[in-house]
């Protein structure tokens, strides 16, 4: 988005100006801790996916993310699947 208002050549970029588009329901305060929304989008992510992490429509590919480095995350932020 912001590539796309530098190339067009606006002398300012204003938030306002940016597509705005919403990837799901996560609502994000500002208290909340960049670790918080990482492990919402994740959750939120695997119950879109049924619980699958890996493969076609799993929360890995949803997030733009390798299995394994899902899989990382997971753990640092102990979000268990069972």
């Amino acid at each position: 988005m912001i590539e796309r208002a530098v190339i067009i050549g606006e002398p300012e970029i204003r938030f306002s100006s940016l597509d705005q588009k919403k990837t799901g329901p996560l609502e994000v305060s500002r208290e909340m801790k960049l670790k918080d929304i990482e492990k919402a989008k994740i959750l939120e992510a695997l119950e879109q996916a049924g619980g699958k992490i890996g493969g076609r429509n799993g929360a890995a590919e949803q997030l733009g993310l390798k299995r394994t480095t899902l899989i990382q995350r997971m753990k640092k932020l102990k979000i268990n699947i069972a």
